[in-house]
């Protein structure tokens, strides 16, 4: 494309982010219907181009003002939804549905546990008793503030919500071993912990428990489960189906993308230990090509063709996955499973400007870019489109 032709284009593209942010300082909630069709216009011109390079800061313009609209996306075919950029933003969700009046499985499809402590997680059930209580917002926000950290979204939600069965659904890339150990919460002053009785001194990376002893009495138990669905087999899809079976034939839905892609370190060894974030197999370093040279932009250039062939590579991989992903789901709807809540999280960091002007008052965080801002709104729509189907 020539840059007269690019320039073209962009000018348009422009004009519909305009229009966004018109509506978006307009903030009125009969706006949304019109203007996420624009959005679904101007989505649908960038995959079409397939310049997914040369078009980035387009994709991450465009991811930025459709972030404004997921306030109004709360139901996908009569099943509630909740879309987030920063994990732990998913409490107030489980809280508001009132998720203890059932015992439903949560299916955690995510690079991490999100099992990570909460200090002052004792206030948490309090909290919540009182939401119930009174239906007041101020309380969601009390406990989302509390849950304050990404890796802690789904210990926060068992902390506030009351202990459950969860099975952690692994990517190829986590090398943790498949497990399934009985747990509980235990107290330990101010904080409330997720325990277990079970030998784990053998287990690799289980940080996500502590072990104890004893378990008090009238102390509720329940399992929380490993599978390694990135790379699955028929042993391990049944092993899901069991999970989620023993509880009824629904379960909570919450995926993580960053289970598709995750800009992290490489494994090796140290993994064991000191944990830290993996990145996903092909996972590429985001960069700006052809930026040496004021004004040179040709996509013919050695730079652009190299980074490009390693992008175009990588995002095949992710619709593998993704198509993975939405092939388990299928099989549990085939089975009779269906999701009764589903959160989606981007795992994105945003512009801090960004947070305000999107009145996401806890959007950003300095850990939180697992999914690159330029690859965030491909794999989100893609997501979005199989998850519509998924819930017809």
């Amino acid at each position: 494309m020539s840059l007269q032709n690019l320039d073209k284009f962009i000018n348009v593209f422009s004009k519909g982010i305009a229009d966004l942010k018109y509506y978006e300082s307009v903030n009125k909630k009969e706006n949304y219907t019109n203007h996420f069709d624009l959005i679904t216009k101007l989505k649908h011109s960038l995959f079409k181009r397939k310049k997914y390079v040369i078009d980035q800061d387009l994709w991450k313009e465009l991811y930025m003002r459709s972030v404004y609209f997921y306030q109004f996306q709360n139901v996908i075919n009569g099943v509630p939804l909740k879309l987030v950029t920063k994990h732990n933003q998913i409490i107030p969700f489980y809280m508001s549905h009132k998720i203890h009046t059932n015992q439903s499985t949560l299916v955690h499809f995510d690079t991490h546990s999100d099992e990570a402590p909460v200090p002052n997680s004792a206030l948490l059930p309090d909290i919540y008793n009182k939401f119930l209580e009174t239906n007041h917002q101020k309380h969601l926000d009390t406990a989302g503030d509390i849950v304050w950290d990404i890796g802690a979204a789904n210990s926060g939600i068992l902390y506030t919500t009351g202990i459950r069965d969860v099975t952690w659904c692994l990517p190829s890339w986590v090398p943790d071993k498949q497990l399934s150990v009985s747990v509980f919460l235990k107290k330990n002053k101010t904080t409330l912990l997720l325990s277990t009785t079970d030998n784990i001194k053998d287990i690799n990376n289980l940080d996500e428990l502590t072990h104890t002893k004893h378990i008090p009495k009238s102390t509720i138990t329940k399992t929380y489960t490993k599978i390694q669905t990135g790379s699955l087999t028929s042993t391990n899809l049944s092993n899901l189906v069991d999970t989620i079976k023993k509880n009824g034939d629904r379960y909570f839905l919450d995926i993580d993308l960053d289970y598709l892609v995750c800009n992290g370190k490489p494994f090796n060894k140290t993994y064991w230990k000191d944990t830290y974030d993996l990145s996903s197999t092909f996972r590429n370093t985001t960069n700006e090509p052809n930026q040496s040279v004021p004004r040179y932009n040709a996509d013919t250039s050695t730079e652009f063709v190299k980074y490009n062939k390693r992008f175009l590579f990588e995002i095949k991989e992710i619709d593998k996955r993704i198509k993975n992903l939405f092939k388990i789901l299928f099989h549990l709807k085939k089975k009779g499973l269906d999701p009764e809540l589903i959160s989606i999280c981007d795992s994105t960091n945003l512009q801090f400007s960004d947070c305000e002007v999107l009145k996401l008052h806890s959007c950003n965080s300095v850990s939180n870019n697992y999914v690159p801002i330029n690859i965030a709104l491909y794999v989100h729509t893609k997501v979005l489109k199989y998850a519509e189907k998924l819930t017809k």
